[in-house]
């Protein structure tokens, strides 16, 4: 039997180790974007809370809420149409180099830069220059001030500018104009009571109050927990559990709260499956999930210069020769694409043989290598 093969391979191999190149160049990541999906969320017509006054219900023009899935602070935000005063002059600070020039003293009052044609300014007869002192008994030392103060005023007030025009002191009657301006602000705010579970099911769940709950859920639904983080790579993300599905059962048991939740785990040991009722948008489902002693945990194997295996919830790495005959690395990530929520897993790999080189990602792009220094390149990245 030769030996020449054998030498020659174990050269290739040498000379490979030396030059440290490794059959895999591609990062997959973990996109865990579990926060951004409790995020700004749209409240669906009918679940919003009254607005306050008559006919104030129309001025409403955006309704959101938001979810802090580490402090578990849960924010119901509205942005509201406002009608408010309206002048139509623009206006800017008085340096002391423009004041020279205008001859008054300067920081005291704005000047005006541009009066838009038919505002109220115009029809007041303000001009280029002029220098607004004072808005009634309010003096102006600054442009924020000013539009503080028209802008509180209502459409058809009456109110009276006064201002320096060259060497004159004149007082000009004004009637302010209509502007919509927009308001937000936050509706409702309060702490959930939260559980952290995902080191055993991967899920982080959170009661919510009567008015959070018909924000989130809307009215008549049943009493539950909301799933505010799923682990990536945990065991409810292979049952196919997604954030912000309302958990309404753990096996038989209904829970309404923290306690039923602990109450139905009582029994269950690492290992045991455990079917979950949940509702999304809507529609019941269920999600079978396998407990797990310690979900969050890193565990693996490692053979020095042979093999190497790290396991974590969200990613798992194998390679054999220090990644230069082969590795491997998947990566779980929870994520949204087109609208829709996703359990998402990526798989990258590459193997050399001999003078041939393979590198393969599950994002659609490949490589292939002749001699080292003939690549071959197709696909593309998906995401």
């Amino acid at each position: 039997m030769s030996l020449h093969p054998f030498l020659l391979r174990l050269t290739f191999l040498a000379s490979v180790a030396a030059s440290g190149v490794s059959c895999h160049s591609f990062s997959c990541g973990c996109e865990d974007e579990a926060d951004e999906l409790l995020q700004r969320i749209p409240v669906l017509p009918g679940r919003a809370p009254s607005a306050e006054g008559p006919g104030s219900e129309e001025r409403v023009r955006k309704q959101t809420y938001s979810i802090d899935a580490k402090s578990g602070v849960f924010s119901y935000h509205k942005s509201i149409e406002a009608k408010a005063g309206y002048l139509g002059a623009n206006c800017g600070g008085l340096s002391r180099e423009k004041a020279e020039k205008l001859g008054v003293e300067p920081f005291e009052g704005v000047v005006v830069h541009a009066v838009n044609a038919k505002s109220p300014a115009a029809q007041a007869g303000l001009l280029v220059d002029d220098v607004i002192l004072n808005l009634g008994d309010e003096p102006i030392l600054s442009v924020d001030r000013l539009e503080y103060l028209v802008e509180q005023a209502k459409p058809g007030d009456k109110g009276v500018l006064g201002i320096r025009r060259g060497d004159q002191s004149l007082t000009v009657p004004i009637v302010f104009g209509e502007q919509t301006r927009i308001e937000s602000g936050e509706g409702i705010q309060e702490r959930l009571e939260t559980l952290d579970d995902r080191n055993r099911t991967g899920l982080k769940v959170a009661p919510l109050s009567a008015d959070a709950a018909k924000i989130v859920m809307g009215s008549g639904t049943p009493p539950g927990l909301l799933v505010i983080d799923v682990l990536p790579g945990g065991p409810a993300y292979f049952g196919g559990i997604h954030v912000r599905d309302w958990i309404v059962k753990v096996r038989d048991t209904t829970v309404q709260d923290i306690t039923d939740y602990v109450r139905a785990f009582d029994p269950i040991e690492p290992g045991d499956d455990v079917v979950f009722t949940y509702l999304r948008s809507g529609v019941e489902g269920t999600a079978t999930v396998r407990v797990e002693a310690n979900a969050n945990g890193e565990n693996g194997f490692s053979i020095p210069l042979l093999a190497k295996y790290k396991y974590q919830a969200c990613r798992r790495e194998f390679e054999i020769l220090l990644g230069f005959l082969w590795n491997s690395e998947s990566c779980y990530s929870v994520r949204e694409r087109g609208g829709q929520q996703e359990n998402y897993r990526s798989r990258n790999w590459g193997c050399v043989l001999d003078l041939i080189r393979y590198k393969n990602t599950s994002r659609g792009r490949g490589r292939l290598e002749f001699l080292w220094f003939i690549p071959i390149w197709w696909g593309r990245d998906e995401g």
